[in-house]
């Protein structure tokens, strides 16, 4: 199970497949409040990117995601991408993760580079954590 929060996320419902090819940047961007620390350090998290409405038009979009001190993201250092992902195989559901990987500095956001003349592509991405083995409460038991 994924669990997601708002505060993490870099785009919710983002159309980067509007407006056809080239990079689109991520509406939002993260702050760790961890200046000069790493926010990969500790329990495992993931970036997640859920295709929200599958892309049409196009080639293909490759997931990317960026971290720098400041906000302006004049110095960004690239810590992760996927490879370029054929519009086939980015329909509604479709999910690309990865491990928040180490490395990351204050700010964090993603950036979508669309190849070919698409005319849709909602995504949903950001930080993530991953719940193995998660069972709903039993809703008869005995309750504290």
């Amino acid at each position: 199970m994924t669990i997601r929060d708002k505060a993490t996320e870099f785009s919710t419902k983002q159309d980067v497949g509007a407006g056809g090819a080239g990079t689109k940047i991520s509406t939002n961007v993260i702050d760790t409040q961890i200046p000069g620390g790493d926010a990969a350090v500790g329990e495992e998290t993931r970036v997640s990117f859920l295709v929200e409405e599958a892309f049409s038009g196009g080639t293909s979009c490759q997931f990317q995601l960026f971290t720098d001190d400041d906000t302006g993201f004049g110095s960004e250092v690239k810590l992760w991408e996927s490879p370029a992902i054929a519009v086939a195989n980015l329909g509604k559901g479709a999910e690309i993760k990865a491990k928040l990987p180490f490395g990351c500095k204050r700010y964090l956001r993603a950036k979508y580079v669309v190849v070919g003349a698409t005319t849709v592509g909602v995504v949903t991405g950001g930080i993530v954590l991953e719940v193995d083995n998660w069972k709903a409460a039993n809703p008869i038991a005995p309750q504290f």
